[in-house]
């Protein structure tokens, strides 16, 4: 069992390619918290809906994981 922000909304059941990018996002350390990129005013950034967007995303953004 892990904490996930009350905020994340779950795809439907049967939606597996958006089930794989949340089980992709999770094991990388991101358990959809709040990320900022404070190059572009500190606005929240949306978490990816695609496995290509979400590799690059934990990339990108791998200085506000969680592990």
């Amino acid at each position: 069992m892990i904490f996930i922000n009350h905020k994340f909304r779950p795809p439907k059941k049967n939606n597996t390619k958006k089930w794989q990018v949340i089980k992709y996002l999770i094991s990388e350390g991101y358990y959809f918290q709040h990320i900022k990129d404070p190059l572009i005013t500190d606005k929240y950034i949306k978490y990816p809906e695609f496995m290509r967007e979400a590799k690059e995303f934990v990339i990108k953004y791998k200085y506000q994981k969680i592990k």
